[in-house]
């Protein structure tokens, strides 16, 4: 029989007080929802420390980067690595350049070849230069002119009547003529003042340069004072009584407001003045005509 043997019809052994099982105090059974609270809470750490670690570690690589960025590389490359480039080099001045500078060469000049000059007598070429140019916004409609001269004016009076166009012109040349002949008839002519310009081309025949022809030329000037414009023409310097002639008449011009000179003595040096009659070339005859006609636009204008 199990728990002992025991006997039919004996009495039950009554339990003694001390073989009770006293009552466990503090070991209740958890309830369910306890331990799942408890579960989860234990989850939530280890997640949470999860996440503390990586972003430990993240920080950590982070923070190695920059350093590595910012620091220069010591890797060594296979220059550094020989052993001229290992050892310590003095600085030393930079050697002058030995490659000389480039320079662009203008081209060659093209040079011809032209032919011997004929033998003969040696010719002389003179340089032309450029004739006077007339103003033509100039007006001369309503202007006098009259002219007194020697044999030039008469030879080129065709192209003085075209050059002073289109104003009245009168022309008053004898051939030979001098100013010790001319300055009465010019005063005279000329006292009432009806006259805008006067041109007067004398002194190619006073190259003797008498006594007192200063003196004449400041009194014709003077004579003239009254008119609106003086033009007097230099004569061709042929000889050294003429050039004598033209500086006289050039001082006594420049103590006058109303006179110009027309520069007739430069202007015939470039070119030839002469034909073989001893007359005016048709290019003298042309020049003159502009020398006189713009020294008038300009003295009018002035």
């Amino acid at each position: 029989m199990v728990g002992g043997d025991r006997r039919r019809g004996a009495p039950r052994r009554a339990a003694h007080p001390t073989h009770r099982r006293p009552a466990r105090i503090g070991h209740r059974r958890p309830h369910r929802s306890a331990v799942l609270q408890y579960t989860a809470a234990c989850f939530l750490a280890v997640i949470a420390l999860v996440v503390m670690i990586i972003a430990q570690r993240s920080g950590t690589a982070a923070t190695t980067v920059m350093v590595a960025a910012a620091e220069p590389s010591t890797e060594a490359s296979p220059d550094r690595l020989r052993p001229e480039a290992m050892e310590p080099t003095a600085t030393e001045p930079a050697a002058p350049s030995t490659t000389a500078p480039t320079t662009t060469e203008p081209p060659p000049a093209t040079t011809t070849t032209s032919p011997p000059p004929p033998t003969g007598p040696e010719t002389t070429t003179t340089t032309e230069a450029p004739p006077p140019t007339l103003a033509p916004d100039e007006p001369l409609e309503r202007t006098i002119i009259t002219l007194h001269g020697d044999e030039l004016l008469r030879d080129a009076e065709r192209e003085l009547r075209l050059a002073l166009a289109p104003a009245a012109v009168e022309i008053d040349a004898t051939g030979g003529l001098s100013l010790l002949a001319a300055s009465p008839r010019i005063a005279a002519q000329h006292r009432n003042g009806l006259v805008d310009v006067v041109v007067i081309a004398i002194g190619a025949h006073d190259e003797e340069f008498p006594d007192g022809y200063e003196d004449l030329v400041a009194g014709t000037f003077d004579s003239l004072d009254h008119v609106r414009c003086v033009v007097w023409v230099t004569s061709e310097e042929t000889t050294e009584g003429v050039s004598a002639v033209n500086s006289a008449i050039a001082r006594q011009a420049e103590r006058h407001e109303n006179a110009l000179l027309a520069d007739w003595a430069d202007a015939a040096v470039a070119i030839t003045t002469r034909d073989a009659d001893g007359g005016l070339t048709a290019q003298a005859r042309d020049r003159f005509a502009l020398v006189v006609g713009a020294t008038v636009r300009e003295c009018i204008g002035g």
